[in-house]
């Protein structure tokens, strides 16, 4: 099991090359979607674990459970906006979600 791809310091097609050297086995790998990784490893549109898309309800829950007693300018419209801006550009990592609140 191998977490967070994305997070190489550097080029991510050499990363790649080596993941492909392992031969029958198997590998359990999570990345944020880049393409290099989309690309190489000929990844079908739904048959991919998308965690985002499993957490996104958890962290709106938590996002809009922190705004509790917030007004902005007056209208909860607004405070609503600014909670879904911040759960989609979250992309399903509570850390972010936490320390930009």
């Amino acid at each position: 099991m191998i977490d967070g791809l994305d997070e190489l310091d550097g080029d991510h097609s050499e990363l790649v090359e080596l993941l492909t050297t392992f031969t029958n086995c198997k590998l359990l790998v999570s990345s944020r979607p880049l393409n290099v990784f989309e690309i190489a490893f000929e990844l079908v549109p739904g048959r991919q674990l998308r965690l985002q898309n499993h957490t996104r309800n958890d962290i709106r829950k938590f996002v809009r459970d922190q705004f509790v007693g917030w007004t902005l300018v007056g209208r909860n419209s607004e405070r609503d906006r600014l909670a879904d801006s911040i759960v989609e550009a979250s992309q399903g990592v509570f850390l972010w979600t936490s320390l930009v609140i």
